[in-house]
């Protein structure tokens, strides 16, 4: 089994091929994987919020500025 230790020796680039590899794995057809039932009402939520207008947008500068945000507040608590 490999561990997050085994992790956080790779590269990014290896890092990416692996999840690259493992979502191969899981993405088959014959792999048959549900979403539970309370995904499916988040998601009918945020489409009403997008059908009714209410919906707010970010864009990938500020995605990447609230990760960054919440990266450091992590690393901070650990």
């Amino acid at each position: 089994m490999i561990t997050n230790k085994d992790i956080e020796k790779m590269s990014t680039s290896e890092r990416l091929k692996a999840i690259e590899m493992i979502w191969e794995t899981i993405s088959t057809p014959s792999d048959s994987v549900h979403s539970p039932a309370w995904h499916k009402e988040i998601l009918k939520s945020r489409e009403d919020k997008v059908s009714s207008g209410n919906a707010t947008f970010l864009n990938m500068d500020e995605v990447r500025e609230r990760l960054k945000k919440k990266s450091d507040e992590k690393s901070h608590h650990s």
